[in-house]
């Protein structure tokens, strides 16, 4: 029965990525360095796990202590949040202590347990999503209707009741990374530092929005490991420019001249953005925008500004 599935946790499987790896345990393997994570290729197969090296970055929101209730439980001050402290009988929701509205903003959401059940996801939605109305019924809260968007641990994106695959399934220990850009009305997902794709673009803009996550599995449970929000300055869109003019497998930050200064506010602020993408992820990541019709640079990096200028183009028309 499904509500047998979402009791108890499953047991860890042995090749899961463990969180807080110390690099040194990491042998054998080719690394790239970055702020926040530590890579290991080796048979072709890329492995993530969070440096025990990481700073520590500022979170400007945190999960919104009012909307507690009994099926979620808040600690670490109100950066972490467990679902279900017991046993689950339907679905447990929470959203951000601040509403976004203009300019860009990005975060990132840890899973701190495993992850398993009907659905565990992170996403936003406007004030109007009721967290409560699946209290009792084990479901994809977050996607149902227009008002809210999810990405679900199963690799799927889901809005108005419309499920896409974008991914792969995650478990214990990834870190989901979402930007979110209110002036061009687009959402982006990142999974352990990579960029999987644009996620949505329609019906976000002009929205008063609160980031949103949700679980049906019984003692789950998520920490934002980070929450910043920014004006969508000339800065910024210069560092699109040049993350989607470079390969994709190029450290934008090591590739070109940038003053020391310059370099590392923009490592400390912009390294979601800057930071290398795979080959393999890339690779499928061209051929998917390829069908939705952005253009890519022949050598890989995927140029989303082109068709964001062409976005902005047609609204100043």
């Amino acid at each position: 029965m499904e509500e047998n599935a979402d009791v108890s946790p499953p047991e860890e499987p042995e090749n899961e990525v463990v969180a807080r790896l110390p690099i040194e345990y990491f042998p054998g393997g080719a690394y790239s360095q970055c702020t926040c994570y530590c890579h290991r290729v080796k048979n072709n197969e890329e492995e993530t796990a969070h440096s025990s090296d990481c700073p520590t970055y500022e979170t400007e929101w945190t999960w919104d202590e009012s909307m507690n209730c009994e099926n979620t439980g808040l600690s670490k001050s109100n950066l972490e949040v467990m679902f279900h402290k017991h046993f689950s009988n339907g679905t447990a929701a929470i959203r951000g202590s601040t509403p976004l509205r203009e300019g860009q903003h990005y975060w990132e959401i840890k899973m701190t347990t495993g992850v398993y059940g009907t659905d565990m996801m992170v996403g936003f939605g406007t004030e109007a999503v009721n967290l409560q109305s699946a209290a009792n019924k084990f479901t994809s809260l977050l996607g149902l209707d227009s008002e809210s968007w999810g990405y679900s641990y199963t690799g799927n994106l889901i809005h108005n009741g419309v499920k896409r695959k974008i991914s792969q399934s995650f478990g214990h220990g990834v870190v989901i990374g979402i930007h979110l850009d209110m002036w061009l009305g687009r959402m982006s997902v990142f999974r352990n530092g990579k960029f999987l794709g644009v996620g949505f673009s329609s019906g976000i803009r002009g929205k008063e929005i609160y980031p949103m996550a949700c679980s049906t599995a019984a003692r789950t449970g998520m920490r934002i490991v980070r929450s910043s929000s920014f004006p969508t300055s000339l800065q910024f869109m210069c560092c699109q420019v040049l993350r989607n003019s470079l390969p994709a497998d190029k450290d934008v930050s090591e590739s070109i001249f940038i003053p020391p200064g310059l370099k590392l506010f923009l490592i400390n602020n912009l390294d979601w953005l800057l930071r290398p993408y795979s080959p393999k992820e890339v690779s499928g990541t061209v051929t998917k925008l390829r069908k939705r019709g952005v253009r890519c640079e022949p050598k890989g990096g995927c140029s989303e500004m082109k068709r964001a200028r062409s976005d902005v183009t047609d609204q100043k028309n």
